[in-house]
């Protein structure tokens, strides 16, 4: 694929894969879990790229969890969307959505979907899960990438789509980390999977951009190699020190400057 300019992945697709990197730990495929998020829930999050010495807000990004059904089967119905602001569209317009469905009990996902328009570059990913046939199909495809249709057997651990991971996270047991701690995941990104990993840096309080404080659980973790980071672990994140478990920012230090996405609500 070729080099897009780093603002396509620093205004949208930074956030994704900071939040997926916290899916971490939980490596059982038939456990069911509590869950802490609710259905109708919604999250809301700006994102800022540091610019010459300036943070300029540049994008917003929604998510929402859902109860539906999938091929008759309960199950969550995630929508994520972002989208650059109109004052920022006339230098890199992006818009994009990723969905997807996962057991309401288990969390283990049966589909996956993606559809990003960046500056131009369109981006389109399909993933489907078959626990019968122990089997994952992935379809993908872009502006400079014919579309291509790969199965893959499923090992013992889960893989995940980047949404339903991101929801993943918050049922993890942080309390168990210890400072330096790392755990390994395994994710889907563009037709590959990609083995990554989180390390705990231990407790932090941060103040947002609205002014209001938290008391967090701070994180690094290893990024999708051949990306625009600046080292293998140019992203951390902070997470609510309490049974929400929401991520109220994600900072990270690219090849050219820095991107951050805070909280809204």
């Amino acid at each position: 694929m070729k080099h897009m300019p780093f603002t396509n992945k620093i205004i949208i697709k930074l956030l994704y894969f900071a939040f997926i990197i916290f899916s971490g730990k939980n490596s059982s495929l038939a456990q069911e879990v509590k869950f802490v998020f609710k259905p109708g829930e919604v999250v809301k999050y700006d994102v800022y790229y540091q610019f010459a010495g300036v943070w300029l807000k540049a994008a917003k990004v929604n998510f929402s969890a859902q109860k539906s059904t999938y091929q008759n089967k309960e199950a969550w119905h995630f929508v994520s969307t972002g989208q650059t602001l109109p004052s920022y569209d006339w230098f890199f317009k992006v818009d994009d959505k990723f969905e997807s469905y996962a057991d309401y009990y288990t969390l283990l996902p049966f589909y996956g979907f993606r559809d990003s328009y960046e500056g131009g570059f369109i981006v389109k990913e399909y993933y489907y899960f078959d626990y019968q046939q122990r089997k994952i199909i992935s379809d993908v495809m872009s502006s400079d990438v014919k579309r291509k249709i790969d199965t893959f057997k499923m090992g013992q651990q889960p893989v995940y789509d980047l949404l339903t991971a991101i929801y993943l996270v918050r049922n993890l047991d942080f309390s168990k980390m210890k400072i330096n701690e790392t755990y390994y995941f395994w994710a889907l990104v563009f037709g590959k999977i990609y083995p990554l990993y989180i390390r705990y840096l231990g407790k932090e309080s941060i103040v947002l951009q609205n002014q209001k404080t938290y008391d967090c659980l701070k994180f690094s973790a290893k990024v999708v190699p051949g990306t625009i980071f600046r080292h293998d672990e140019a992203i951390e994140a902070w997470v609510t020190d309490n049974e929400v478990k929401i991520a109220v920012r994600i900072k990270a230090k690219i090849i050219v400057g820095s991107v951050y996405a805070d909280l809204v609500e």
